[in-house]
């Protein structure tokens, strides 16, 4: 059957059956580069950013959290409060993130989470602000421990000094009624 075809026939029909299957792997080709284009632009318009902005608040969390234990282990109720104000700004801007991530979210699966997440955080918010209380009421009440302490210390001197005074007029006291008793004795 091929015998009867001659040789530049058998030739060319193979040159053009490789230029043919060079076609197709190069049509193949470009709809891979396709592909990857379109996956490179979706990776830099979507997940990049998402990535920064996740980047960012991650960062907040962990400026929350030092802000938190900063304010716990405050002694006075003044370092407190300017802790407080600090970790509202903290609190406002972590907001924003958050807010700025909103229209990043791509899939259901990812609302849920961020939503999820969004619920965990109010909680978390709500405990902490507990705790603020609680240690601003312990501040308070050190304060208070403080002041009495303060003026039980100045109290119990006023009566040591009273004592001594007291103790001193009653030595005089004996030795005046002893000379007196000495006194009618020899009368």
């Amino acid at each position: 059957m091929f015998s009867n075809i001659s040789i530049r026939a058998k030739i060319t029909a193979v040159v053009a059956l490789l230029l043919v299957a060079l076609a197709g792997m190069g049509l193949v080709a470009v709809m891979k580069m396709r592909a990857i284009n379109e996956s490179t632009v979706q990776i830099a318009t979507s997940w990049l950013p998402s990535v920064r902005v996740l980047g960012e608040l991650r960062t907040g969390v962990i400026t929350y959290r030092n802000v938190l234990r900063e304010h716990m282990l405050s002694e006075t109720l003044e370092e407190k409060l300017a802790v407080e104000k600090r970790l509202a700004g903290v609190v406002e801007s972590n907001t924003q993130i958050r807010h700025a991530y909103e229209p990043l979210i791509t899939s259901p699966e990812e609302r849920a989470l961020y939503e999820e997440q969004g619920a965990a955080t109010q909680e978390i918010s709500r405990n902490v602000q507990q705790a603020v209380r609680g240690t601003e009421q312990v501040s308070a009440n050190i304060t208070d421990v403080q002041r009495g302490a303060s003026e039980t210390g100045s109290a119990s001197a006023q009566v040591l000094t009273a004592a001594r005074s007291l103790s001193g007029d009653s030595n005089r006291l004996k030795l005046e009624v002893g000379k007196f008793l000495n006194s009618v004795r020899a009368a």
